[in-house]
């Protein structure tokens, strides 16, 4: 589902409705912050303190991205559960395949990306065994540390 939600755009006369309804809550944020709050006034009035147009600006643009993302996020996970067949493949997103990095294709092989559920668990195995040598390991290394401490100490 996230390669639908990330590689897909909704098709056309509802992306225009779903652009619409999202921005109607981002102008609504913007109207209260500015207007309503009275930041607008303030500001031309020179009532403003420092802080406000350093921080509170800022902030208040910031959440004016956040809320639009937020709206339009929401509705398209709506349309991907619901109506499927309103999203399209997004042809922009694709990657052509020798814009891989050949030094990465060298070190992990053309199959990396692509393990059977036996590879991973070997993988897996392997991994835990490699750790379990290294905890070993440093186990002695502390023991060797700790035989020797003594003799130093009374050196």
């Amino acid at each position: 589902m996230f390669c639908l939600f990330r590689n897909s755009r909704i098709v056309n006369p509802l992306n225009y409705l779903v652009l619409i309804l999202s921005w109607l809550p981002t102008l609504y944020w913007l109207y209260f912050t500015l207007v309503e709050k009275s930041f607008l006034h303030n500001f031309f009035d020179g009532a403003s303190l420092m802080v406000d147009l350093l921080l509170g600006l800022p902030i208040v643009l910031l959440f004016a991205i956040i809320i639009y993302a937020m709206v339009y996020w929401t509705f398209k996970v709506i349309i991907i559960i619901f109506a499927p067949y309103m999203i399209e493949k997004n042809s922009e997103v694709e990657m052509p395949e020798d814009s891989l990095d050949p030094a990465m294709v060298e070190e992990f092989g053309d199959d990396y990306w692509q393990k059977d559920e036996a590879e991973l668990k070997a993988l897996q195995a392997v991994r835990k065994d490699n750790a379990v040598e290294k905890m070993d390991a440093s186990d002695d290394n502390i023991q060797a540390d700790l035989t020797e401490t003594p003799e130093k100490i009374t050196k």
